[in-house]
């Protein structure tokens, strides 16, 4: 952060407008190629939104997902025992200690997919 006119900026955000010689509308967002956001490399300063920042995110595998969520209660080993048990949903749901809906997302592959291959 920066104080330009008793206003608190993003350095980022002034260095690319300088840079760049345009001013930035507030919806738009300066996103790092690098991936280190105390840069202010201009050449490191991409435009983007919350859709790109995302986006980008998901290409970079830099999102958490599996075991790198921090509340997750299951492990790899769990996902994968869970989608190939053959037993109702709530069933399993008890013996692993999670919810009926977590078995089904784990079945139908919207979490865990990147373990079970689904």
């Amino acid at each position: 952060m920066i104080t330009i006119r008793r206003k608190m900026r993003r350095y980022n955000r002034v260095v690319y407008e300088d840079y760049h010689k345009i001013k930035l509308l507030q919806s738009q967002w300066v996103l790092h190629h690098c991936d280190n956001p105390r840069c202010v490399e201009p050449l490191h300063l991409f435009l983007g939104d919350p859709a790109i920042n995302m986006a980008d995110k998901v290409r970079k595998n830099r999102q958490a997902k599996g075991e790198r969520i921090g509340r997750k209660t299951l492990t790899a080993t769990d996902a994968k025992a869970i989608f190939a048990d053959p037993r109702v949903h709530h069933v399993i749901a008890r013996d692993y200690g999670v919810w009926r809906s977590t078995v089904s997302y784990i079945k139908r592959g919207r979490i865990w997919g990147h373990v079970t291959g689904v």
